[in-house]
């Protein structure tokens, strides 16, 4: 049984929706293409459910998605995402970077983060 006062609570903070999605991303479906997709709310207050592309994306990826009209998400280190503005695209943050997902759109690889770090070879030799 679910309290009344206590849903509508959790709705004004961000913290729950009917759907069951939170500020924070979770794996799920696109409604319309059935593609895996991340979910969350975008805002804290009147925050609507957006779904984002799975993968991060490179410096390459953002531009593209920016000039496809897509807004870009910065993930929070509690996987919050937050809108990335033109100054936050121009510092290059560290943060992992997500973009809204465009149904049907296979982007290049290029366009996503290295799934793993690239190995640094090392060709100098330890002196002790």
């Amino acid at each position: 049984m679910r309290d009344d006062w206590l849903v509508k609570h959790l709705q004004t903070i961000g913290a729950f929706n009917d759907d069951g999605v939170s500020r924070r991303l979770r794996p799920g479906r696109c409604p319309r293409c059935k593609a895996h997709v991340l979910k969350a709310l975008d805002d804290d207050v009147c925050g609507l459910v957006r779904y984002f592309a799975p993968e991060a994306l490179s410096k390459r990826g953002e531009a593209a998605y920016v000039l496809l009209g897509q807004q870009s998400y910065q993930v929070s280190i509690d996987g919050r995402p937050n809108e990335r503005g033109a100054i936050a695209i121009k510092r290059g943050d560290n943060a992992p970077v997500v973009a809204e997902h465009l149904c049907g759109l296979v982007g290049r690889e290029d366009w996503f983060a290295p799934k793993t770090p690239r190995r640094i070879e090392k060709t100098d030799v330890c002196p002790f």
